[in-house]
This record gives structure tokens, sequence and C-alpha cells, in this order.
């Protein structure tokens, strides 16, 4: 913000604005890892975006809202890989001795495990799906 660009600034504004909207709604539960699910959410939306711009040819529009996810991304908490939500998987699975039946048991101890914002809710469930098929 010091370097006066105005396209950045702009951009981290308004997901300041909206982690503090966020805060101000729910102050004993507000924490980093919801902050981080803030911008998670921004990106997601400005990829969107992008796409549907990108869909009724506005061109110019969705490379703005590509820089912007771009600029996001980089405060982003590093995701899990896909080996690691394996690796974790596999333990909760070792301590519950789940079926497949047992999904919704496996995602929440999954889940109690592991920060929110640093995973891909999809694929983990994709992968649980994937390790529970294996047994």
């Amino acid at each position: 913000m010091k370097a006066k660009n105005t396209f950045e600034s702009t951009v981290i504004r308004s997901v300041i604005a909206q982690i503090m909207n966020e805060e101000k709604a729910n102050p004993d539960a507000f924490n980093e890892s919801k902050a981080a699910s803030i911008i998670r959410k921004a990106v997601l939306q400005r990829e969107d975006s992008s796409k549907q711009y990108k869909s009724h040819g506005r061109d110019d529009l969705a490379e703005t809202e590509i820089k912007e996810k771009d600029l996001l991304v980089k405060y982003l908490p590093a995701q899990l890989d896909q080996s690691q939500i394996d690796e974790r998987l596999r333990a909760v699975l070792a301590t519950l001795g789940a079926s497949r039946s047992h999904l919704g048991m496996v995602l929440k101890a999954f889940f109690e495990t592991v920060d929110k914002s640093t995973v891909d809710g999809q694929l983990v469930s994709t992968r649980a799906k994937a390790l529970m098929a294996e047994k």
C-alpha cells in the first residue's frame, strides 16, 4: 500500500473488509483459519468470475479477475498435498476402523486433526472414499 499500487491495495482492502465484517459478526469464533477461508472464498469467487467473463467474451475483465486471484493466492497458507492427506486419513481409519458407510465419521475425525484452511475438502472426501474402498 505504501508503494501506491492502487490495484493491489484495492484488492487487499476489499478482502480485509470481508475479514473484519466476519470478525465483528462472530468475535468469539474468529481465528486464523476463518480468515484463510475468507481469502480462499475470494479466490474461488474470482476464478468463477473470470470463467463467466470469458464465456461472455469479456477477456479484459477476465484478465483483471485472474490478476486479483493471483494476488490473493500469495496470502493463503500452504495446502496439504495428496500424500499428506492420505497419511492422515490412514491414521484416522486405523484408529476408527470404519467401513465405507462411516464416511461422515471419518471426515469429522479428520477435520478435527487438521486445519480446514490447509486442505481441499473435496479432495479429502475423494481420497477418503478411495482409501476406504481399499480396505
